[in-house]
């Protein structure tokens, strides 16, 4: 959810501003360091139209899980009046497999039956309280 161009162009120094802040600066025991970040590659959104998600390498792979585990426990927050939310990379094929659960998943959506995806790509489906 953050604008497109909020992130000036040093996107490395945005993400790691951002993610210090959110998280607290007790939660990094080292500088937190990037390989690399960028938009997502796909076509500059209109105005008005959902921006591009920001695409980040981390140095450490502590640190991706750092974020990964507060993320998780967060669900979303706060950032310049806008929602942020962190997801782990899944590769194209992955992404693939769970897009099979497209169909399945607006039906249940619909019938207002509690769902999740687990990882890597199994639909977990609670009803009447059993899984």
């Amino acid at each position: 959810g953050l604008p497109e161009g909020s992130e000036g162009s040093d996107v490395g120094a945005y993400v790691t501003g951002m993610l210090e802040a959110l998280m607290g600066p007790e939660a990094f025991p080292q500088p937190l360091e990037l390989d690399g970040a960028h938009r997502a590659p796909a076509r500059k959104p209109r105005t008005g139209d959902r921006p591009r998600a920001l695409v980040v390498r981390f140095h450490r792979l502590a640190d991706r899980e750092r974020v990964l585990r507060w993320a998780k426990a967060e669900r979303s927050s706060r950032w310049e009046n806008c929602e942020v939310r962190i997801y782990q990379d899944l590769g194209t094929e992955l992404a693939k497999r769970r897009a099979g659960f497209i169909k399945v998943k607006a039906a249940l959506y619909k019938k207002e039956v509690r769902f999740g995806m687990l990882y890597p790509a199994k639909l977990w489906v609670t009803f009447e309280e059993l899984h």
